[in-house]
């Protein structure tokens, strides 16, 4: 468009705009290849979990949720239920019936998931020191 409005002669615009768009879609494709390549990359650095880690991880979560206040609590639990199409309409109708855009009902998720996790992070942190302190 910039070409365009700098008066550049486009002799052919279905070649020009096809052109356009395969250089746009050549783009989307690098930046894909990218992200799955960092996400690979991200899942092959972290080791898996430890069985009694994963406990702890649990049961701190349970606890952490249950000293959310309930409505709070509910949100978190559907926001984050299901998955695919039924997951995006059950967020669409979260949205509805709190009477926020889906914008809002993101960053209302967000800053709880946030507070859970550090509140996990926390609780396992001292259910280890416990643990040492025991041994």
């Amino acid at each position: 468009m910039r070409k365009i409005e700098e008066g550049e002669e486009i002799r052919d615009p279905h070649a020009y705009c096809y052109g356009t768009a395969r250089l746009v879609l050549l783009e989307a494709f690098k930046r894909q290849t990218r992200e799955q390549e960092a996400a690979h990359e991200y899942h092959r650095a972290s080791p898996p979990p430890e069985d009694d880690d994963l406990e702890d991880r649990l049961r701190c979560l349970r606890r952490c949720l249950n000293e959310l206040p309930p409505a709070q609590r509910d949100l978190i639990r559907d926001y984050y239920r299901g998955g695919g199409s039924e997951r995006i309409d059950r967020r669409r109708g979260l949205a509805g019936t709190l009477g926020i855009g889906m914008n809002a009902l993101r960053i209302r998720a967000f800053r709880l998931s946030d507070r859970l996790q550090a509140c996990v992070t926390g609780c396992t942190g001292q259910a280890r020191l416990k643990w040492n302190a025991d041994v």
